[in-house]
């Protein structure tokens, strides 16, 4: 049997991090739910994203507007 806790987090608490692919390979093999709210993953020199299912991308559309200047320009 799986148990999920489903909590919120503020916008406020979530910072960007920097992932080695073995760790963000370790992520979808140790979390298979992930493949649920993320399809791809974005990588330009050296910085790399998630990009968001089509179900979140609906539900946070800019947050597709927002990873890419991330990606381009670094932190805003």
């Amino acid at each position: 049997m799986n148990c999920y806790a489903v909590t919120d987090v503020a916008e406020d608490n979530i910072t960007a991090t920097c992932l080695e692919s073995t760790e963000m390979h370790k992520i979808f093999t140790e979390a298979p739910m992930a493949g649920r709210y993320f399809e791809d993953l974005v990588q330009v020199d050296g910085r790399a994203r998630f990009l968001l299912s089509p179900e979140l991308n609906t539900t946070y559309p800019d947050d597709e507007v927002f990873g890419d200047k991330w990606l381009k320009q670094g932190d805003p």
